[in-house]
């Protein structure tokens, strides 16, 4: 699949922060606005796992771009390009560090050694799978993200696959790391069996009370057999369904939905509705 014209009308920044590696995908028009400190919307893509930081290509979310929002795509601590070891825990730590980066408003670009600089009119958590609780996690512990959305999300590792929800054997997703990505996920298996435990702080029904201080944008396909829709549904209603803080889209087409997904235009029509509403400003001021 040829990526669309609009694609090269996109550029992007590498930026380190300490061991974390982060991309900044923007629209090339739109420099010169970011760098003369225009506020845009910043959206960081927390992508699954086994995935990598652009869970596909960044050039199927264009429409975003040429809107005038950066998408912040990190590589999680311990992943791809950031350093250290990964604990699948510190995917979120990786997150509320982008967080930090993009509130500091300015990095050294790594390719070419100049400092870069923009300002956030708002930061929303964008993530999928896996990703999907790290984005609603990191929404709930950083006081600068008002804003999550969140993609099929695993919501409680502790009865995923059980429980009476046929879902992903997360055994064989170790599989799939353990063959194909250990360069890239350089986690141990021990780390990753206190993740089938449901042990590390990666489960979303751990943070209702934070997140119902939030706004949440829930979508979920019906015949998802990877992560149940069960688990978006229970989630929105505990979230106070009622009030419209949280959201939830549940799609009749598609299997198990990701970041990419988000290009869809049926999708990306009702998330551009969403994302254009009435945006919070960065620590409420």
């Amino acid at each position: 699949m040829s990526p669309p014209d609009s694609f090269f009308h996109s550029t992007r920044w590498i930026i380190r922060s300490g061991e974390l590696v982060t991309e900044f995908w923007f629209n090339k028009a739109k420099q010169e606005e970011i760098l003369s400190g225009q506020p845009a919307q910043f959206l960081i893509m927390c992508h699954g796992c086994p995935s990598h930081p652009f869970d596909h290509n960044p050039a199927l979310l264009q429409q975003y771009l040429e809107t005038g929002m950066i998408l912040v795509y990190p590589s999680y601590l311990g992943t791809w390009a950031s350093d250290g070891g990964c604990t699948l825990a510190n995917a979120v730590d990786s997150v509320l560090g982008t967080i930090d980066l993009i509130s500091d408003g300015s990095g050294a670009e790594l390719r070419h050694g100049t400092r870069v600089s923009w300002k956030a009119k708002e930061i929303v958590t964008v993530g999928a799978s896996f990703g999907g609780a790290v984005s609603l996690i990191a929404c709930a512990k950083s006081d600068r993200v008002l804003r999550s959305i969140a993609i099929s999300p695993v919501t409680d590792f502790r009865t995923h696959n059980r429980n009476g929800l046929k879902e992903e054997d997360l055994l064989l997703t170790w599989n799939a790391l353990d063959s194909s990505f250990r360069r890239l996920w350089r986690l141990n298996r021990a780390a990753y069996d206190c993740l089938i435990e449901g042990t590390l702080d990666l489960n979303v029904v751990d943070y209702i009370e934070r997140l119902r201080s939030k706004t949440i944008l829930l979508i979920h396909s019906k015949g998802d057999t990877a992560v149940s829709v069960e688990r978006s549904r229970s989630l929105h209603r505990e979230l106070d369904s009622d009030n419209e803080s949280c959201q939830l889209l549940i799609t009749e087409h598609g299997e198990h939905l990701l970041l990419f997904h988000l290009g869809e235009p049926a999708l990306q029509k009702q998330v551009f509705q969403w994302l254009q509403e009435s945006v919070p400003p960065i620590n409420g001021q």
